[in-house]
């Protein structure tokens, strides 16, 4: 693990010029100048003296994240095996101006992202971008999303930052934290302290309006800005009392309420949060869970799966259902159908959204459904280290052991996408034999279709739990099934004993 670095910096706002001297050397902040002594309200005068430098990887999870009721993750997914895509954002309650901002910027990435990358290849590009909730007070909320591009000969990683005032329902980026006129200095300043922080890093030469835009006033009045640097972020932070005369009155709003001392009050909403309508992309959208944390988790029976009376696959035509990327808003709507005709089924949970609907997985575990791991946060595994991909399901595996009593053994990869490496992380690796595009389609009557033209015995059928029209096809396709004589079963049964490392297909057919 890389160690943090810590310097200081001596700047000028006007000039932006930027001096290293060790930490350890406590110098007179103080630059000599033929101008005034500058007033704490002249911003032309200003002197940044002091900042902090650090530089770390991009974790897995956002652990500075905060919780506020009734948000709900926004997300779009592309199962294109060729050329990824993942995308999630929080939509804040009664924040539609801020809602739109996180929708443009994702959008405007994922489009810079296809333009400049080619799909297919031995490791084909991928996107994944995500986004917590950083800040929450009286009225005001604040959002970093952080965009990961992978391909193309190397890594690429950047943050943005974006408030809103939930009152006014106001937004604005990071950038605008400061005044206009004070924007170029401080970035200026602040990519001189980390270039000469970290003279061997490749650190991003990306505008000043781009740098700001990941701006984070902290409650003490510093500001915090963020370098890409070969895939890692540096971290550049400017002092309050320097900082405090360039704020832009949005700034000073921000200011305002994390200083507040009141906790973050949104107006009311309404008691059951709606989930708004996609907005046409490149990808389909999936919308999927509030974040909250979860509650207590109650006692659930110790098996995951598995009838009450054993079905013989061998003699009776068997289909296992299967559904991923959730728990999400539509999921125990599915279980309600699903217990109305006595069906089990497999879920393949991500963590990041077990993390906002603890209570559908609890629920899914008592209703005696399989619980497969779909990985963290969605990530191409083929891109990842062996350290990192066992990170991915080690984490979503913790998290259903503690709500459930019991740790995943079955995997699926994001996309069906592994490599020999994925085969080394001691899991059975689940793919299936009916893919219903359901992501694509996002038709009750062409997933019901897909999946009733490809179906055979001892099939596995690839659906997802975050779309509601695949949870709107769930009783006509599950009654179709049933009426060409197919018995519901869920992974585990409709494959029986299975061995880490290899892929099945369905019941016949594995490698």
């Amino acid at each position: 693990m890389r160690r943090f670095t810590r310097v200081l910096l001596v700047a000028s706002l006007a000039g932006g010029a930027a001096l290293i001297v060790p930490s350890t050397q406590r110098p007179e902040l103080s630059i000599a100048s033929s101008r005034p002594e500058p007033t704490p309200t002249s911003l032309q005068a200003a002197t940044l003296t002091t900042a902090a430098v650090t530089a770390k990887p991009a974790a897995v999870t956002g652990s500075d994240a905060v919780a506020i009721p009734g948000v709900v993750m926004e997300r779009q997914v592309s199962l294109d095996v060729n050329r990824p895509v993942s995308v999630s954002w929080p939509r804040v309650p009664n924040a539609t101006s801020l809602s739109a901002l996180l929708d443009r910027w994702a959008r405007a990435q994922e489009q810079r992202f296809l333009r400049e990358t080619t799909p297919g290849g031995l490791r084909p590009p991928e996107l994944a971008i995500d986004g917590d909730i950083i800040q929450a007070h009286d009225a005001v909320v604040g959002v970093r999303m952080r965009s990961q591009q992978f391909g193309s000969g190397q890594a690429r990683t950047m943050t943005a930052v974006f408030y809103a005032n939930v009152e006014r329902d106001e937004a604005w980026s990071g950038g605008e934290l400061v005044d206009t006129t004070a924007v170029s200095a401080i970035s200026s300043a602040a990519a001189a302290a980390a270039r000469s922080a970290y003279p061997d890093r490749d650190l991003s030469n990306d505008s000043a309006d781009v740098l700001m835009s990941s701006a984070i006033l902290t409650a003490q009045g510093d500001l915090e800005v963020t370098l890409p640097a070969r895939g890692d972020l540096v971290h550049v932070t400017l002092p309050a009392l320097q900082v405090r005369p360039a704020l832009s009155p949005r700034g000073l709003n921000v200011l305002a309420s994390l200083n507040s001392g009141k906790p973050y009050a949104a107006p009311p909403a309404s008691s059951t949060p709606s989930v708004p309508p996609p907005v046409p992309t490149a990808h389909p959208t999936v919308t999927a869970v509030p974040t909250a944390p979860p509650p207590t988790a109650p006692a659930v029976p110790k098996m995951l799966a598995g009838p009450k009376t054993p079905v013989d696959c061998a003699t009776v035509p068997c289909v296992a259902l299967t559904y991923d990327d959730g728990p999400g808003p539509y999921t125990d709507r599915l279980l309600d159908t699903l217990a109305a005709a006595n069906v089990k089924a497999t879920f393949f949970v991500l963590g990041r959204s077990v993390t906002a609907y603890p209570d559908a997985l609890r629920r899914e575990a008592a209703m005696g459904m399989a619980i497969g791991n779909h990985t963290w946060s969605h990530r191409d595994m083929r891109r990842l280290t062996q350290a990192e991909s066992r990170t991915e399901l080690g984490s979503t595996g913790d998290l259903v052991a503690s709500l459930t009593g019991m740790r995943p053994t079955l995997m699926r990869p994001p996309y069906g996408a592994y490599d020999e490496q994925t085969r080394t992380l001691g899991m059975p690796i689940i793919w299936w034999d009916v893919d219903t595009e359901d992501w694509r389609n996002r038709s009750a009557a062409v997933t019901t279709e897909r999946a009733l033209a490809a179906v055979r015995p001892g099939s596995i059928i690839l659906m997802h739990d975050v779309h509601p029209t695949t949870v709107d096809a769930a009783p006509g396709l599950i009654a179709a099934l049933r009426a060409r004589g197919f018995v519901f079963v869920t992974v585990p049964e409709i494959l029986g004993h299975t061995q880490p490392g290899v892929v099945y297909f369905s019941r016949s057919r594995s490698h």
